[in-house]
């Protein structure tokens, strides 16, 4: 189980009838000199077996994770073009945001689709 300060978020989510927890460590820089930066992400069943995991690089640590997020949400969306079955609290909907390909046919520059849960807090 990974557990600490290398665990920045998880979410536990039912594949197939059981838990399986998505996992995001921290954001860490490449080498020393910290140009480009890499998020590694997985998700693992019940008894912390890995079932998939991928490492994510971005210019920076926020777009690591930015794009990270975008690889569980497209990852899981492959899981269930596969047959599996996914939930979170209940719901189909997995609050991760997905990546949805061009519409153009000359652009093959994918769009990512962001859902906002909630209503937008008013600007103080």
């Amino acid at each position: 189980m990974i557990l600490g300060d290398d665990m920045v978020a998880r979410r536990v989510l039912v594949r197939d009838g059981k838990p399986a927890r998505v996992i995001v460590l921290r954001p860490r820089p490449f080498d020393d000199a910290g140009a480009d930066w890499y998020v590694d992400v997985r998700l693992v069943d019940e008894d912390d077996e890995v079932i998939w995991s991928s490492r994510v690089g971005g210019v920076d640590a926020v777009q690591a994770l930015t794009l990270a997020l975008v690889r569980i949400g497209d990852t899981l969306a492959a899981e269930r073009a596969e047959g599996h079955e996914l939930t979170f609290l209940g719901d189909t909907e997995l609050g991760f945001p997905v990546t949805l390909p061009s519409t153009d046919g000359k652009n093959s520059t994918a769009q990512v689709m962001l859902y906002q849960v909630g209503p937008a807090a008013e600007p103080r």
